[in-house]
């Protein structure tokens, strides 16, 4: 079984940051393999069960935009940016999956467009770009100056 990559101590994550100025791919490459496990924990923060994998893929392009965007000049450790790097990465795909799952309940869009509204809603289950389309519409404050066509 392959484990992860010791950490780099503060000299050697300065060394390949240097590297990494002047364009060396291999010291990037480094920089991303040595902090995979960094990934690994804070993706296990989030995971629920089988999607630890999967949440490790997501934190794994937030450490690598993480090194391509860190300013060494910052005063802060790769480390420390990373992490947040990393967990905003799995955060934003952990809300994108949110919405996604989320199911329209067609009683209360029904509820909600009662009257001369309610004839567009179609019998059969609503599409997500659709119900925000109609709650963006109805939740503005000028719903009074709104009118359907005939």
């Amino acid at each position: 079984m392959e484990t992860f990559r010791e950490p780099l101590t503060k000299e050697e994550e300065s060394l390949f940051l240097d590297r990494l100025k002047s364009g060396d791919i291999e010291a990037r490459n480094m920089l991303v393999e040595h902090n995979l496990r960094l990934v690994a924990h804070i993706a296990k923060k989030y995971s629920q069960g089988e999607y630890c994998d999967d949440l490790i893929s997501i934190g794994t392009i937030g450490l690598i935009k993480a090194v391509n965007t860190f300013n060494a000049g910052s005063g802060n450790r790769l480390v420390t940016y990373a992490s947040k790097c990393i967990e905003n990465e799995i955060l934003m795909h952990l809300r994108s999956e949110k919405k996604k799952s989320r199911g329209a309940d067609l009683s209360a869009l029904r509820y909600f467009f009662s009257g001369q509204a309610a004839h567009w809603l179609p019998k059969n289950c609503l599409d997500s770009e659709l119900i925000s389309l109609f709650l963006s519409v109805v939740c503005t404050d000028n719903v009074k100056q709104w009118s359907l066509p005939p």
